[in-house]
């Protein structure tokens, strides 16, 4: 442990309490520059105080650390089960920020009336219909309302952001949402010859790049070689090849278009991104 692993263990109370806490989804690691141990991290939707018997709900983690050793051979100290209650010791933090320093678990599998009234809330399956969309469930940790929908005539895949009031609806994300289906076929249009400006070239330069990376024949003729590596993605050409997978739209009005690439850039998702007041603000390649 470096001077800023001690850094961060020192940001929390010196004297651990004792809590009853509900686990959310699974845990997830993470190191910053600087530091030797790894950070684990277990979502949490609330957490009990048995000092002072306070309920605190929200975004919540416990934390604690772990080595390089340990996260390779996947043992991350404590293995918690999402959704479901822990009696535990642990250390707030002195930063205002929502984590519990683990430092041992007293108890698995615990009751207790108010956290399994939360996490009854948290099972319940809730579903929006929008217009011309199927039936949306509500992923309550990423706040997503997923499904599917009819996009310039093609079924994809969608995503509406809850929103930030109620993560139970979504009600402005599908405002946005009506006015890009309403003109999807524009919409689509204009997306793909944005994307086309934007990425065309790159594409050039990737698919000579591979071509010059193969290894040709010897006796391969020569113009048929020059002519394969003189192959020039134009715009057009770019728009017309993309294929559309995904819509996420958020609350806030801004959107993304997912499309396959039809291997321009080996199989990678083109994403192109814009606003529904300003339109589109950015195309690039990812995944």
């Amino acid at each position: 442990m470096n001077k800023n692993d001690k850094q961060f263990v020192s940001s929390f109370d010196k004297d651990a309490k004792e809590f009853l806490v509900l686990t959310e989804t699974d845990g997830s690691c993470s190191r910053s520059r600087g530091y030797t141990m790894w950070q684990r991290y277990q979502p949490i939707m609330a957490a009990i105080d048995l000092q002072t018997n306070t309920l605190t709900q929200g975004e919540m983690s416990l934390v604690w650390l772990i080595s390089e050793t340990d996260l390779q051979a996947k043992n991350y100290g404590w293995n918690f089960e999402k959704e479901s209650i822990y009696h535990i010791k642990a250390k707030k933090s002195l930063n205002h920020v929502p984590h519990l320093y683990v430092v041992e678990v007293l108890e698995e599998n615990c009751s207790n009336p108010q956290l399994e009234e939360i996490l009854a809330e948290y099972q319940t399956l809730v579903v929006i219909h929008p217009q011309n969309c199927s039936e949306l469930v509500l992923d309550k940790y990423l706040k997503l309302f997923t499904g599917t929908c009819q996009w310039n005539g093609e079924s994809c895949q969608l995503c509406l952001s809850a929103d930030h009031d109620s993560c139970n609806t979504a009600e402005n994300a599908n405002q946005t949402l009506e006015l890009l289906l309403a003109q999807s076929e524009e919409w689509d249009k204009k997306a793909r010859q944005y994307a086309g400006q934007k990425l065309a070239s790159i594409a050039t330069d990737w698919l000579q790049d591979m071509e010059y990376d193969d290894d040709y024949d010897e006796d391969e003729d020569e113009d048929d070689e020059d002519e394969t590596q003189e192959h020039i993605i134009t715009k057009e050409e770019f728009a017309s090849r993309l294929s559309i997978s995904e819509l996420a739209v958020e609350a806030d009005g801004f959107f993304e278009f997912y499309y396959d690439d039809d291997d321009m850039f080996m199989g990678h998702v083109v994403i192109v991104s814009g606003n529904i007041e300003t339109g589109f603000t950015d195309a690039y390649f990812a995944g």
